[in-house]
């Protein structure tokens, strides 16, 4: 999982047992802690109570990786249970990548860190691309006329109905409202569109 995010320009910090976990994450105070469900004091919420108060700054935001789907509604704020059964270590870096890049863009991921989810009337398709451009997002746009493929933050194709390429990207341009779903990882197009429509 450190290896996958730091591949992907993140900075992380491993520690290797929960002591320097803990010295870690109220020394540097990030903006995300990714920790096992298990570890001491982490998993029984220890570190929330010496990480700085909001007011001093963004929260940290903690993602306690667990074995079980065991209830979060009794998590507090900036608390994120994650379920790792069966998940490979792919899929893993996929879910928290999503939250990251939720957290980033100020949009929220769906409630299994499948997607990001959005509403087009708050933030128009053509502002919602330059971030995703900026943020060197890899995945699928779904809107409800069609989709648009991005790679590296670059649209590398889009589809609505039977038309593809540029000719898809004009009729998705037009879309003014309605949800957007954002899945990151392969596109599953090729590239279509050869130059830069940002």
């Amino acid at each position: 999982l450190s290896r996958g995010l730091a591949e992907v320009g993140y900075e992380v910090v491993t520690a290797e047992d929960s002591s320097s976990g803990m010295r870690f994450a109220t020394g540097l105070n990030p903006n995300v802690i990714v920790a096992q469900a298990t570890v001491e004091g982490f998993g029984d919420l220890t570190v929330m109570r010496f990480l700085a108060p909001a007011e001093e700054g963004k929260p940290s935001t903690l993602v306690l990786l667990a074995e079980d789907e065991r209830g979060d509604e009794d998590l507090p704020d900036g608390v994120i249970l994650l379920p790792v059964a069966g998940l490979t270590s792919a899929a893993m870096l996929r879910k928290v990548r999503t939250l990251l890049v939720g957290m980033e863009l100020g949009i929220e991921a769906d409630q299994r860190l499948e997607s990001l989810v959005g509403d087009l009337q708050l933030t128009p398709l053509f502002e919602l691309l330059p971030l995703l451009q900026r943020s060197v997002v890899t995945g699928r746009l779904i809107v409800a006329e069609g989709e648009i493929a991005l790679q590296e933050g670059d649209v590398i194709g889009a589809r609505s109905g039977s038309t593809r390429a540029i000719k898809a990207f004009a009729r998705l341009g037009r879309t003014s409202g309605g949800t957007f779903r954002l899945l990151l990882g392969p596109s599953g197009m090729e590239r279509e569109i050869p130059q830069d429509l940002l």
